[in-house]
């Protein structure tokens, strides 16, 4: 950039309307005796672009090129602040003040121009993807911790914070627009939204923890949950598995969550019933079980206590699905046996359904080649 702003874009055009010429020059003096009819026609239509070519060198396009690159002296200092700056701008916004001469249309486009706009957004894109595959290489197995991994250790669970920091990696490395870009994509889009994520395996994963991690760290409407109590009928249909069903056992469910009112509601219902609503990080989810309202002390309670408590329900390994829908059990033992209550839990925004969720034994192997991530088992 230094140096075309030292040599002045109209003194890089004279040079290239130079050469032009003398490339028509070149061709015009190739007898059209010794050359075959195709030939002929090549000559003619390269002689006729090169002379379109002559014509766009105008004191216009210096003019463009000469606000294009002030605009990039502009750029933010830092070679990753000043690639963020530019993916965050709209197109219209990048071609008329970032590319306002370059044009992938042939017959109007200058080649040198072209290949400057490209090869300088090129050299930032390479920068910052090489930065975000180290921060992957060294980051990624710190992200193995609940509730990213099913069974990961409940007594240290991930942060909001490392989540946060988790989305913003992934959507850096193309997470949210997978999967790969086709090859007819724009040629700066795909080097300003580059995808790091090569096969499949690397790309379902790198979908999935991106739609929890995201959807946790979005601070406008962050990830909540609401608790329901089926009706009865969904009920008794879960009672086909072979499990004693709680609601024939306890007729009332007392449920709290930290800092809220305790709900009472009873457990045979026509309709579906909210049991409690709260954020995913929530800690404390508490159901005390009776066998009539009359029952002052609970005959049985299931507390979760530790952070993203909603979860501990949700990665159950007892889950049953039912169509497309999930149905959660809680245990509930007394002296005459052990009993399932089934809840169903809504996100907003929706996540990624429980069999899709990855645990220590199917979370993948990661390498980097090739500039990009792979997996394996």
């Amino acid at each position: 950039l230094n140096k075309v702003n030292q040599n002045k874009p109209y003194q890089i055009n004279s040079v290239l309307q130079t050469l032009y010429t003398e490339c028509i020059g070149v061709l015009n003096d190739v007898n059209d005796i010794v050359i075959p009819d195709v030939l002929k026609q090549e000559k003619k239509n390269a002689i006729a672009s090169l002379n379109d070519k002559i014509k766009l060198l105008s004191a216009f396009l210096s003019a463009d090129a000469d606000r294009m690159l002030s605009a990039g002296s502009k750029l933010p200092a830092g070679n990753e602040d000043a690639f963020r700056y530019l993916r965050s701008l709209s197109k219209d916004e990048i071609k008329n003040t970032y590319m306002t001469v370059y044009s992938d249309t042939r017959n109007v486009s200058i080649g040198w121009w072209n290949s400057f706009i490209l090869d300088g957004i090129n050299v930032l894109s390479k920068m910052f993807c090489q930065k975000m595959l180290d921060d992957f290489s060294a980051k990624q197995q710190s992200f193995k911790m609940f509730p990213v991994i099913s069974d990961g250790a409940r007594n240290f669970p991930i942060t909001v914070a490392a989540l946060r920091d988790m989305a913003q990696l992934l959507s850096d490395m193309g997470a949210g627009s997978l999967p790969l870009q086709s090859a007819a994509q724009d040629p700066v889009d795909q080097l300003l939204h580059p995808v790091l994520f090569k096969d499949a395996a690397a790309q379902n994963w790198a979908e999935t923890v991106y739609q929890f991690a995201s959807a946790v760290s979005n601070n406008v409407t962050p990830l909540s949950w609401t608790l329901v109590q089926p009706a009865i009928d969904i009920q008794g249909r879960l009672s086909a598995s072979g499990r004693l069903l709680a609601v024939n056992r306890f007729r009332y469910l007392e449920v709290s969550t930290i800092g809220k009112s305790p709900k009472s509601v009873n457990t045979y219902m026509n309709e579906e019933t909210t049991l409690a609503a709260g954020g995913a990080a929530d800690k404390g989810i508490n159901l005390k079980f009776y066998r009539s309202s009359a029952d002052k002390t609970p005959q049985a309670t299931v507390n979760v206590d530790d952070a993203w408590s909603i979860f501990d329900f949700y990665l159950s390994k007892d889950v049953v699905t039912v169509d497309t829908n999930h149905f959660f059990p809680v245990f509930i033992n007394d002296d005459l046996g052990q009993y399932a209550y089934f809840m169903e839990i809504e996100f907003k925004p929706a996540i990624p359904a429980p069999e899709k969720w990855y645990s220590s034994s199917t979370w993948p192997n990661f390498a980097v080649t090739g500039g990009m991530v792979t997996a394996s088992p």
